[in-house]
């Protein structure tokens, strides 16, 4: 509620009064100030000041149809204190008066034995409610306007002092109408890494534009249409997020959400990287590269004896790469980059020796792809029963020991049922002998 008068109106009185001067106007109505949102209600204040005691009063009340429609008048503070506090015998309001819009009051405080309203300001006569027409445009403003023709007879505005009429001065009381505010503002988290939001919301009314703040501060001026934008915090933590909708310069309240960006810990490096020789020929090898991953990663890079050969999408887990021939091991790296784009501080590596020969998988003697019980009744039938030469013996060089005789056969016995070590490289997976020993290997046929 917004009134005209202020409370400065009471010491002027008194100041007045103390040197005999009274400071206001000797007669006065006037009606308040109010304000609302559009399809709202409001309650005026018809007011009077006075310089005589007032026996009783008439008024009428024009207003715009379009926007107003009053549904109750009744009698104010001042009024009801009269009459031994039983308020006003005679109170007649006429919410439709002939020639309105507008409405008529007439009030007659006492008739066998008349009462007043002392002298003073601010007396409230009567409080008028009015609904506002919810299509009624934000931040206008509509007048409730003191009127003398309304009514038939026209009902003039009258103040009764000793039975003789006063005719008070008038100023008119207004409406103003608030610029509703948007509604279902929501933050939501787009980048954890920018730490950038989407900001959504419901427009309250058609604006001429929306003003959107972050703790406070101007970060988007946008047309009155829109309905989302994109902020982002400065970091990591917490900011207020709020909407204020304009119209004809006045803007809305805000309405506001909390966007809570959290701190980002990097990912750890990939982890089980393993890498196994595939294929030999005197140019090199083929080495197959695999890993697990540990987290979300937008890219990782492949080296080789440091040199990147390769970057490949963060959900990658496996590759090939090319080694030469070289009897010093190479060392093939992962260097993954985390979900914000950065370089993991370390990377993940594995050791290759290419050397030329044959491929071939130790312990499989059988060249059947696996390792088991039949892989040393091979070996033993090869050894001790006269059956063929193995296709190659590295394979069933099962302890690596650069011959092949009955401790391959104990060795892989212990493997197989009382937890002995497995074979050494190449096993489990197929590759290239990395120890010189006089045992050859012409084909293994499990092997690619």
């Amino acid at each position: 509620m917004r009134h005209g008068r202020t409370a400065l109106q009471g010491v002027f009185l008194l100041l007045g009064l103390s040197i005999g001067i009274p400071l206001f106007a000797q007669k006065s109505l006037y009606v308040s100030n109010e304000s609302t949102f559009p399809g709202n209600s409001i309650q005026a204040q018809v007011l009077g000041d006075t310089d005589e005691p007032i026996m009783a009063f008439t008024f009428g009340l024009r207003h715009d149809a379009a926007r107003l429609t009053p549904t109750l008048a009744v009698q104010g503070a001042a009024a009801l204190a009269t009459n031994g506090g039983l308020g006003a015998e005679y109170f007649v309001p006429n919410l439709a008066a002939f020639n309105g819009p507008g409405i008529t009051v007439a009030c007659l405080f006492t008739i066998a034995a008349p009462d007043e309203i002392p002298i003073g300001i601010g007396h409230e006569l009567v409080v008028m409610t009015y609904d506002t027409n919810a299509a009624s445009p934000p931040a206008s403003t509509t007048l409730i306007v003191p009127a003398a023709d309304l009514g038939t007879p026209a009902v003039n505005i009258v103040f009764t002092v000793s039975g003789v009429s006063a005719f008070p001065t008038t100023t008119n009381g207004s409406v103003f109408f608030d610029v509703p505010a948007p509604t279902g503002v929501t933050c939501a988290l787009t980048n954890s890494c920018t730490c950038a939001f989407s900001i959504n919301w419901t427009n309250g009314a058609a604006y001429d534009s929306v003003e959107v703040r972050l703790d406070g501060g101007l970060v988007a001026t946008l047309p009155g249409g829109a309905t989302s934008a994109n902020v982002s915090l400065p970091g990591p933590g917490t900011g207020s997020v709020c909407v204020r909708g304009v119209v004809a310069g006045t803007g809305s309240a805000d309405s506001c959400c909390t966007a809570n960006c959290p701190v980002v810990v990097p990912a750890p490096p990939p982890t089980g990287l393993t890498c196994a020789i595939a294929s030999s020929d005197p140019s090199g090898c083929t080495v197959d590269v695999s890993w697990t991953l540990a987290g979300v990663y937008t890219a990782i890079d492949v080296t080789v004896g440091g040199v990147v050969v390769a970057t490949l999408p963060g959900g990658a887990t496996t590759t090939t790469v090319s080694l030469p021939i070289d009897p010093i091991a190479e060392q093939v790296c992962l260097l993954a980059t985390d979900e914000c784009g950065v370089p993991l501080s370390s990377s993940v590596c594995c050791g290759v020796t290419c050397l030329p020969g044959p491929i071939f998988r130790r312990g499989d003697c059988n060249d059947d792809g696996g390792i088991d019980i039949a892989d040393v009744i091979r070996g033993l039938d090869i050894l001790f029963s006269g059956a063929a030469a193995a296709a190659c013996d590295d394979s069933c060089d099962n302890n690596d020991d650069g011959g092949f005789d009955i401790s391959d056969a104990v060795y892989l016995l212990a493997t197989l049922f009382t937890g002995g070590p497995p074979p050494p490289a190449p096993n489990p997976a197929c590759g290239i002998d990395p120890t010189a020993d006089p045992l050859g290997c012409v084909a293994n046929t499990s092997c690619p």
